[in-house]
């Protein structure tokens, strides 16, 4: 999934690299949002051409709700790109979630009272419907994905939406340098956190399933 922003355009360069051009294809939505985002979706795909990988933009039409757009453009998007990789037999689709994202989803999670499992954050590998969706990203810092792209001489879009003081993980973003600054907790520090999260998590789980699994047969036995 490559929207144009300096971490799905390094994302989409960084595959390029590692498993070769030709099992690589780059999906653009075009959310129609914005007057620009159709300028963007083609200056992906001229990106995209330089690269020699295979490069679609899928557009999102019809009426868009007033009220929860942000959410609602989510569910499109993963939607769209859910019925293309279906319809092509693509069972994985990488996206550019970066370390960033994952602590702004801590706050986010925390603002909704989430419990231990919310708090884990995005996984590395995780679904959507029956797609499997990838993220390679999760433990790098975006400032090094824009001086990578730097040093490829490759220009990446600026999303203005992405500074919107109307959305809750813009607000949580512009937070962090407080925090930093106030406190000493970076990004990282709640990644690392996270992280620890989901050792409990999963430990949690692992007993849980043993226990049911030796209960079960247990009372089977009985029966």
């Amino acid at each position: 999934g490559v929207s144009g922003g300096a971490d799905s355009l390094a994302l989409a360069v960084v595959l390029t690299e590692l498993v070769g051009k030709d099992k690589v294809v780059a999906l653009t939505v075009d959310h129609k949002l914005r007057d620009e985002s159709t300028d963007e979706a083609k200056y992906v795909a001229s990106v995209m051409q330089n690269l020699d990988v295979e490069h679609h933009i899928l557009t999102w039409k019809g009426k868009k709700p007033k009220q929860g757009i942000e959410e609602a453009a989510r569910i499109a998007r993963y939607n769209l790109l859910y019925d293309w990789c279906k319809n092509n037999d693509v069972g994985a689709l990488c996206v550019a979630h970066h370390l960033l994202d994952q602590a702004e989803t801590f706050f986010i999670r925390l603002n909704r009272g989430s419990g231990l499992a919310g708090l884990c954050g995005m996984a590395p590998v995780g679904y959507w419907k029956d797609l499997r969706i990838v993220r390679p990203l999760l433990d790098v810092h975006p400032d090094e994905l824009k001086k990578y792209l730097q040093e490829k001489n490759i220009r990446w879009v600026e999303d203005p939406s992405n500074q919107s003081d109307a959305f809750l993980r813009c607000r949580i973003r512009k937070f962090f340098p407080i925090l930093e600054d106030m406190t000493g907790i970076t990004a990282e520090r709640i990644a690392d956190t996270m992280r620890v999260l989901a050792r409990s998590r999963d430990y949690i789980r692992f007993q849980t399933d043993n226990f049911i699994e030796k209960y079960s047969r247990f009372w089977e036995g009985v029966g």
